[in-house]
């Protein structure tokens, strides 16, 4: 379940880089940089390496984080919280 972090509650930044969002799988890290990707930010998983040949270590590295250059955070926690648009049939 997608779990979007307050802007205090960033952990683990790396230069230049915030956490936005935290993942127990690394599907959804990786759909969550899809979307922030689709709409025109970069976003990085620095433990998609890790986790995806040891998945056990997702929970011990306190989350799969996704993170977004520190001047797109605020960008990329609007678009992670809004809705999808309904889709047209």
């Amino acid at each position: 379940m997608l779990k979007p972090l307050a802007p205090s509650a960033v952990t683990r930044t790396v230069r230049g880089m915030k956490t936005i969002a935290t993942c127990t799988l690394l599907v959804e890290a990786q759909l969550i940089r899809a979307t922030l990707e689709s709409s025109g930010l970069a976003a990085e998983i620095p433990d998609e390496s890790t986790v995806g040949t040891a998945p056990h270590l997702a929970l011990p590295l306190g989350g799969i984080r996704v993170q977004v250059a520190d001047q797109d955070a605020p960008r990329a926690r609007e678009i992670l919280a809004t809705p999808p648009a309904p889709e047209t049939p």
